[in-house]
């Protein structure tokens, strides 16, 4: 019996992969998402830590910026 969408239905899907699996993939895809998107935090957070440092640590050496920036 069809049910007017032209598909089979809906009972599974197409590449007959069970629900299980395809929330396991699911599970899978957001799981890389908040490795990835922790990852990028941890660089901003580094990048932020550096940018104020940087200013602290040409004053402990004496460096001059003209030594500093090379």
């Amino acid at each position: 019996m069809s049910n007017g969408t032209g598909g089979s239905g809906g009972a599974a899907p197409a590449s007959g992969v069970g629900r299980e699996a395809a929330d396991g993939v699911g599970r899978r895809e957001w799981l890389t998402l908040v490795v990835l998107t922790f990852s990028v935090f941890m660089i901003l957070v580094d990048s932020t830590v550096v940018n104020v440092a940087i200013p602290a640590i040409i004053g402990d050496l004496g460096a001059t910026p003209v030594v500093a920036s090379s």
